[in-house]
């Protein structure tokens, strides 16, 4: 009979987003030679040398605020580690000094982290990255012509790109770009900023899920809220697996999540909006250049099936998966089996923690890059003109003697007198206004 395998906990402090998805989560596929088991119950901390936090969740549940965190001292000290977990942008705590020093190690999708989970997954998985980049377009290339020329059950043709977005605020000021994007190219926005286009309906009377409405169109904008390192999420998996040609904007470097080396079109390539329109429509009006952009998903050969080959190195290197337990890769398994021989060989000894090391700031991130003051006063062109209106008025009335005389001698008659100058009394009568109020 087979020795039942040692398990050890570990803890997480806080819910993850909301949930309780890593409550009694036994981690037993990696390889090893034992297995662990997440748990919320905080009367495991005693036996969990690692404590894991969501970021998200202690700002929404104001831990810190609270004070409802594990002894600080038992991490300075080097009895505890602290694991920051986030699938999100650096945020407000990463810019904290004070409390980053505090995290011994990093969860998150930046491939400098401890630990790595990107918003793909790798296989076996059916539904992995390399799965849906490689799968066949949702929709012909001849159909999306048509879309594009005569629109469908008497709605109006289709733009050559697509646009869904649920939020308009974003740290990059992404909206910004867009705005001066459409100066030069039609834009279909769907969503909940900047929408132009209601959300299809179907025959059915059901709502087109996002994948679907992607699919209809040529190219598809798949913009970060953040611009920070590795920060990709499934913005540009919709793209890939749908068979819209991505228009990224993210971080500088997008070799790791480039299918063929000039899959996507970056933002970065090009000197402004202007440019970038004009390549997409060069694209969008020439079929051939077009499928060249998607040629790992539509081969000039019929025959040929698509397969990692048609792919670049760096990408099939991140991606792709052997199905051995003991590889572990940039996802949530990848994760789990990491922590869970961290969490072993510092239950027995065989790492030392050390109460000076911490995850530092994150300093990949480019805060407000579409942010040009020109392009906001544009997008908020009513404010603009509201506070140029305002300030020509002001100027107007001040510019007017007798206006700047009553004006000022208004003021001074309710203000106190210690505040009246000197020659309140001959300003007053050069400009032949009565004086008003207490002497």
């Amino acid at each position: 009979m087979a020795e039942t395998p040692k398990e050890y906990p570990i803890l997480w402090w806080t819910l993850n987003y909301d949930t309780d998805r890593y409550n009694n989560r036994l981690i037993d596929k990696c390889g090893l030679p034992y297995n662990c088991k997440m748990t919320l119950d905080h009367s495991y901390y005693n036996q969990s040398p690692l404590v894991i936090f969501t970021q998200w969740q202690l700002y929404h549940d104001r831990f810190i605020e609270r004070d409802t965190l594990p002894p600080k001292e038992d991490v300075l000290s080097g009895k505890k580690a602290w694991v920051l977990n986030s699938v999100e942008a650096p945020t407000w705590l990463n810019w904290d000094k004070e409390w980053v020093k505090l995290f011994t190690y990093r969860w998150t999708n930046w491939f400098k982290s401890d630990f790595v989970e990107s918003y793909f997954s790798l296989p076996p998985a059916s539904n992995s990255f390399l799965n849906r980049v490689l799968a066949p377009p949702m929709m012909a290339l001849d159909k999306k012509n048509l879309l594009r020329l005569n629109g469908s059950a008497g709605q109006k043709p289709l733009a050559p790109i697509a646009w869904i977005v649920s939020d308009c605020e974003s740290v990059s000021g992404r909206r910004f770009y867009v705005y001066q994007l459409l100066k030069y190219i039609d834009i279909d926005i769907y969503g909940k900023c900047m929408t132009n286009r209601p959300w299809p309906v179907k025959s059915d009377g059901v709502e087109m899920r996002s994948s679907e409405i992607a699919a209809q169109y040529k190219f598809y904008l798949a913009f970060e809220n953040n611009n920070c390192e590795d920060y990709v999420t499934e913005k540009l998996e919709r793209a890939y697996a749908t068979g819209a040609v991505p228009i990224v904007d993210g971080p500088a470097d997008y070799t790791r999540f480039d299918a063929t080396g000039d899959a996507l079109i970056n933002v970065d390539d090009f000197s402004s909006p202007k440019t970038l329109a004009r390549y997409v429509q060069e694209l969008d009006q020439d079929d051939e250049k077009y499928l060249h952009k998607l040629r790992y998903k539509i081969p000039k050969d019929p025959k040929h099936i698509p397969n990692t080959k048609d792919l670049a190195h760096p990408f099939v290197r991140t991606w792709y998966h052997s199905g051995n337990l003991s590889e572990w890769g940039p996802d949530s398994r990848g994760v789990e089996c990491g922590i869970c021989e961290l969490t072993h060989d510092l239950a027995e000894g065989l790492i030392k923690l050390d109460g000076t090391k911490n995850i530092g700031i994150d300093k990949t991130c480019v805060i407000g890059k579409h942010r040009h003051a020109l392009w906001v006063m544009e997008f908020y062109w009513y404010i603009t003109l509201s506070v140029v209106l305002g300030i020509s008025l002001v100027l107007f009335i001040l510019s007017r003697r007798p206006i700047r005389g009553f004006l000022l001698s208004a003021f001074y008659a309710i203000a106190p007198t210690s505040w009246r100058p000197r020659r309140y009394n001959r300003l007053a009568q050069a400009d032949t206004i009565p004086l008003a109020g207490p002497n």
